[in-house]
């Protein structure tokens, strides 16, 4: 038998739940999803996905009361004469780069994916072959 050691971890029961839930979708045990885990961190010398701070959430206008929409509309007031405006072709590169980010975690999960098929067909393809 390989020389193993165990980790304990607290993790939040629903995450943990949900997280079985998806590896027993795929086949795979939480011993080995670790085990995949502390490999890939080992290959790549760290983490094997990008840490960032999340992107900060649309505001809903639907939720918000009259005073939360004029200090927002006031937000946007002051962005345009601080002239910090963009453009459609701004925006398109800011959402391609987000598209990149998601694609490079699939990438690091499910191996190298070609560029002419979707994170939808790559995870698709992957459950195939388990």
């Amino acid at each position: 038998m390989a020389n193993t050691t165990a980790v304990y971890a607290r993790i939040d029961t629903k995450l943990k739940e949900n997280a079985e839930d998806i590896l027993a979708q795929l086949g795979i045990s939480p011993s080995s999803a670790i085990q995949m885990f502390y490999s890939k961190i080992v290959l790549t010398r760290g983490m094997p996905f990008e840490l960032r701070l999340p992107y900060p959430k649309p505001t809903a206008i639907g939720g918000m009361t009259r005073e939360e929409l004029d200090a927002e509309l006031e937000k946007g007031w002051e962005s345009m004469q601080n002239e910090r405006l963009y453009s459609a072709d701004e925006v398109d590169q800011e959402l391609d780069e987000m598209m990149k980010d998601k694609r490079a975690v699939a990438e690091s999960l499910f191996g190298c994916i070609p560029p002419d098929i979707t994170l939808e067909e790559a995870r698709a393809e992957r459950l195939k072959k388990i």
